[in-house]
Parts: C-alpha cells; structure tokens; sequence
C-alpha cells in the first residue's frame, strides 16, 4: 500500500527565492546537512543542468529495528535525482532518492517540496512525501516505520534549514556554522544551552527599564546615534530572544519525536521477534507433521507388503495342499 503524507513549516524571515539560493543554489547546505545527520562528510550535489536537474550522492544512516538491517542494513549509499521548476514566485524541488543496494527496489520514495510566500512575506514550506514498500513481509509495519522516519526527517531539515538561512541572511543574531560543526544546531547539546540563555534573559524587560533610567549605561540615550545604537542593541536582543524561543520549541518537538520513534521502533522489533519465532515453532511443525507422514506412508507400504506377502504364502500352501488331495 501507498501511503502518503504532508508535513509543513515556514520561514518567516526570507522569500521564497531567497531559501531556495541559499537551500539549492549550491551544495554548502547538502554538506552540512548529512554531514551533521547521516554522518558522512563526503556527501556532494551537482550543479544544475539546462533540464533543471541534478544529482545528490550521499551515505544514509538509518536505526533501523535488528529484524530491517537483516533486509537492507542500517547504512546504504543513496543517489538521488533533485529536479526543480518555478512558478510565478514559488518553486517546486522534486526528489528522487535510490537506495544503492540490493535492497534499493524495495523502497520507493518521492519527495516534493514546495517553497511558497505566506501572508506575511516569509516563506512557507510544504513536504508532500510518497511512501511504499515493494516487499511481502511485514508490509504494514516497514511502511509505518518509514512514515515516522520521513516526519521526524522533515523536522530535522526544517531546523537546520532555518539556522543556515539565519546564518547567511542574519549572522550576528544566530549561531555561526562552522567547518567542525561544533555550534551547528543539535537538539541535545543544544536544549540544555538555550534553556540557560532564557532564564538568564528572562529579565529582558527589568534590564531595559534600568538601563534607560542609568545615565552611565550604554542604552541610556545621550544623542540621536546613541539612539539609534540603542534602537539597534533592543531590535538584535529582541530578535535573539525570538531564536532562542524557536530553537527550544523545535528541540522540544524533536525530542519528542525521537522518542515516540524509539518506543515504536522497540515495540516493531520485539513483534518482529515474535513473528519470526512463531515462523520458526510452524516451520517445526509442518517439519514434524511432514516426518511423521513420511514415517505413516513406510509403514503403510510396509503393512501391505506384508499382507501381500502373507496373502501370497497362504495362498500358495493351500494350492500345494489341495494338488496333494487331488493325487491322492
């Protein structure tokens, strides 16, 4: 069965054509993004053809219950073919990804994502994702484990997506993303790190109220640039305090997510288990019954040799008797 779903979030702080350069335009954010999510820091895109087309190549790591490694491991190489068209002021990226293994044929996967204004002059982005597995077992269970992977995926490329836009549209109010990745987001280091910021900016509005009323701090307004610094100062904290807000927000969904995913993916493998001993105890069984039937066939053929056999011999005797009588 095919099974399909639709996941949504927004940019409210660039256009459509302005995620898309930064997201698309080149391979910066393919690096960073399956460097940081599958690990693999040789991921590449090429650059878009006259067809609108590229091609992403890039190792997927996936935490997969013991009995799905068994059919397609927990990392496989992946090509995927990106295509893009843009109407009137959205775009439209298609994706194709292919598993590089034996097991490729299996899993089919379309992406679609659009890039579209939303009312407010940001961007809002909608994932429509087409799901389905190819193969005759466990068919329900694999495609509901590939539909909470393809959500909780979105999640992770929503995140990341916003902060590198941040990064490159608004630098000294996020985080700088580094070669080493070590202040790229990560909703574990992360969580614990912006809760404190909160809670130490959580007296945003008695700092503000005591700096305009002491002369000898830096917001307290001597001259019209000193104005305007300030203007600028609260417009930048403000605007931190909004990124912090989201950041929890989406570390908190995430977390969630991550858990709910790991008790479903519990409860997959310890069901898969029971399906494959009970697979095991019929396979004995009909192994049993198919001996046992065996056996019931020699002895059958057994029986009727020897009746056969013994039939014979008496026949036989009472022939030779009754030719002795008939001489005598």
């Amino acid at each position: 069965m095919v099974k399909k779903i639709t996941a949504k979030g927004n940019l409210e702080f660039a256009e459509p054509e302005e995620v898309f350069n930064i997201l698309f335009g080149n391979d910066e954010f393919v690096k960073k993004y399956h460097k940081k999510i599958n690990s693999d820091p040789h991921a590449e895109a090429s650059c878009w053809n006259k067809n609108q087309e590229r091609e992403v190549i890039y190792v997927a790591s996936v935490d997969v219950p013991a009995t799905l490694q068994r059919l397609a491991g927990n990392s496989f190489p992946v090509r995927e073919l990106q295509r893009f068209e843009k109407c009137d002021d959205s775009y439209i990226i298609t994706s194709l990804p292919k598993m590089d293994s034996s097991a490729g044929g299996y899993f089919v996967t379309e992406a679609e994502t659009v890039l579209a204004p939303d009312e407010n002059g940001g961007c809002a982005i909608t994932s429509n994702v087409t799901l389905e597995y190819r193969g005759a077992w466990f068919k329900g269970a694999v495609e509901t484990f590939m539909e909470m992977k393809a959500r909780t995926g979105f999640d992770e490329w929503l995140t990341l997506a916003k902060l590198f836009c941040q990064e490159k549209l608004m630098k000294s109010c996020s985080p700088e993303i580094n070669d080493d990745d070590e202040c790229f987001f990560d909703a574990e280091e992360v969580q614990s790190h912006d809760a404190l910021l909160i809670a130490h900016d959580s007296n945003v509005a008695n700092f503000l109220s005591e700096s305009m009323e002491n002369v000898s701090h830096p917001f307290k307004p001597h001259s019209m640039g000193t104005v305007v610094e300030s203007v600028t100062d609260i417009e930048q904290l403000a605007k931190r305090l909004l990124n912090l807000e989201d950041k929890v927000s989406s570390t908190r969904i995430m977390s969630e997510e991550r858990e709910d995913l790991k008790r479903f993916m519990e409860h997959l493998n310890s069901k898969m288990m029971q399906i494959e001993e009970d697979a095991a105890f019929v396979r004995q069984t009909l192994g049993r019954q198919q001996d046992m039937a065996f056996k019931w066939r020699k002895s059958v053929l057994f029986s009727t040799f020897l009746a056969g056999f013994a039939a014979g011999v008496t026949v036989g005797v009472m022939f030779v008797r009754l030719k002795k009588q008939t001489r005598g």
